[in-house]
């Protein structure tokens, strides 16, 4: 009767582990698509001088939201700093939503 009940135990603690895992897992690779993400809008903002539709429309695609930005219209050299969200509904880590965020600067007309 232990084996079993130790066995049943065991396996909720198991159940609970993967989804632990899951969730660890999922977060990390939101979070290197955001990071990917930022780099693509810090090189249009480098590029072009200002945050364009095309960089919201790729921001709105990945399906994350431009969280908050230093300045719209920056003056050539200065640094803009931007911040880039994507919410997740989490299997075991919160019960609410977690929102995971990634910062991003360019500086405005300096192309690497």
């Amino acid at each position: 009767m232990a084996y079993k009940f130790s066995m049943l135990l065991s396996l909720v603690f198991l159940v609970f582990a993967f989804m632990l895992a899951g969730d660890i897992t999922i977060v990390s690779s939101i979070r290197s698509e955001l990071d990917n993400l930022a780099l693509t809008v810090s090189y249009r903002l480098a590029r072009d001088g200002y945050l364009s539709a095309d960089a919201l429309t790729l921001i709105e695609d990945f399906g994350a939201r431009l969280v908050a930005i230093d300045d719209d219209q920056p003056a050539f050299g200065q640094t803009v700093r931007f911040i880039l969200g994507k919410d997740y509904d989490p299997l075991l880590i919160s019960k609410d939503t977690v929102t995971i965020t990634v910062k991003g600067a360019a500086i405005v007309g300096y192309i690497v």
